[in-house]
C-alpha cells in the first residue's frame, strides 16, 4: 500500500481473488444525505444532493493490472462484470437491495481463466457517490447489513 499525494484517489486498491461466477449481491441499507454538498475544493454546490454508491465488479487481471482503484474502479475495460444499485434513496429504514450481475461492452467470462485465478472482485460502497474525487456532503451516511453474494 502507498499513498499517491498527487492522486489519492489511485491510493486505494480494489479486488480480491475470485474463482466463480458471480451472480447477485444483496443486503439491506440506510441512507442520509449530509446537508451540503461541496466539491473537493470545498465549495458549496447550491442545488446538488449527496448520493451513495454500491456496487461490485469482476475484472481480469494480469498485464501489470493487479487491482481497481478510485479512478477506475467504474470504468476500467478490464471490468467483465458490474453489479451496481441504480435509484437508491434516502431512507431512516432498513431498505433491501438485490443487484445481479451484468456483462460490461459484450466481455465475457473465460471459464478457465477463471478457475486460474485470473478474475478478481470487488465490492465497493460509499455515503457519496463521488467521494474518491473529493466530492461530496459532510455528514453523509451510509450503514449496510446482511450482505449475501450469490456465485455459481
Amino acid at each position: 500500500f502507498q499513498i499517491d499525494m498527487g492522486n489519492p484517489a489511485k491510493s486505494t486498491h480494489f479486488g480480491r481473488p475470485f474463482y466463480k461466477m458471480p451472480k447477485e449481491l444483496i443486503g439491506y441499507y440506510k441512507y442520509k444525505a449530509g446537508e451540503k454538498f461541496q466539491d473537493k475544493d470545498k465549495k458549496d454546490i447550491k442545488g446538488r444532493k449527496d448520493s451513495l454508491a454500491i456496487y461490485a465488479v469482476l475484472f481480469e487481471t494480469g498485464d501489470g493490472v493487479e487491482y481497481l482503484d478510485g479512478t477506475n474502479s467504474l470504468t476500467s475495460d478490464r471490468i467483465v462484470l458490474l453489479a451496481q444499485l441504480k435509484n437508491a434513496k434516502e431512507t431512516d429504514e432498513w431498505t433491501r437491495f438485490s443487484i445481479s450481475f451484468e456483462p460490461v461492452a459484450g466481455r465475457t467470462i473465460d471459464s478457465e481463466k477463471l478457475k486460474m485465478g485470473k478474475y478478481s472482485l470487488a465490492i465497493i460502497m460509499s455515503s457519496s457517490k463521488d467521494g474518491a474525487f473529493f466530492n461530496g456532503a459532510v455528514g453523509s451516511t451510509l450503514y449496510v447489513d446482511e450482505l449475501k453474494l450469490y456465485s455459481e
